[in-house]
């Protein structure tokens, strides 16, 4: 065998009886490893990480059964259900952020043209389960259903020392601004007075 023989390579089909040769050179076969290193490593790209503490807020989809209710949502139904006498849990994260805006922060952050990799911290204000029982308490819109169930507490108590979470990236970078804690819990409580009917029923 020659040296030129030795540079092709005979990809051959199904064994029958013969084989067609289509042979391959070298410049081929390199033209084949930098289009297999391309699928395997693929384009470069940058990643945006989208850090945010609890977040609540209404279901696209409204709530069919307590099943369908996240875990941070079910700590508020967890006290909106539990009675006019009984104890307000503590909490151990005291910022929170509307699933909604959790939501357009990555589709911002998508629609963002940049070359570097970035991180933004969401966090719209502080909240409490007091706080959120003061807001159901006042409202003008969340119905007495729900009113009804949901204990009283200390009205009007403040969180102790805590730290702080700066947003200011996400707004500055994304345009984010956040919606207000008081909304995200009469959205939420109108979904949960809905939900109440619905087990009333069953």
């Amino acid at each position: 065998m020659n040296n030129e023989e030795t540079n092709l390579v005979h990809l051959c089909p199904k064994y029958s009886g013969g084989c067609e040769h289509t042979p391959l050179t070298n410049d081929d076969l390199l033209k084949l490893t930098d289009q297999q290193g391309q699928l395997i490593y693929g384009p470069t790209f940058t990643i945006a990480t989208i850090c945010e503490p609890m977040v609540f807020g209404p279901s696209v989809n409204g709530f069919k059964t307590s099943d369908d209710i996240h875990t941070s949502n079910g700590m508020i139904w967890s006290v909106v259900t539990s009675g006019k006498d009984a104890k307000v849990p503590e909490i151990r994260t005291p910022w929170q952020v509307d699933v909604r805006d959790v939501a357009r922060t990555h589709i911002a952050a998508l629609e963002q043209m940049t070359d570097t990799n970035e991180r933004y911290l969401i966090a719209a204000e502080t909240w409490s389960h007091q706080r959120a029982i003061d807001i159901i308490h006042e409202s003008t819109t969340i119905p007495t259903s729900i009113k009804d169930t949901t204990p009283i507490g200390t009205k009007g108590q403040r969180l102790s020392d805590h730290f702080d979470i700066d947003s200011s990236k996400a707004q500055k970078e994304l345009g984010i601004t956040f919606i207000p804690f008081e909304k995200t819990v009469e959205d939420l409580s109108l979904q949960f007075a809905q939900l109440q009917e619905k087990l009333q029923h069953h």
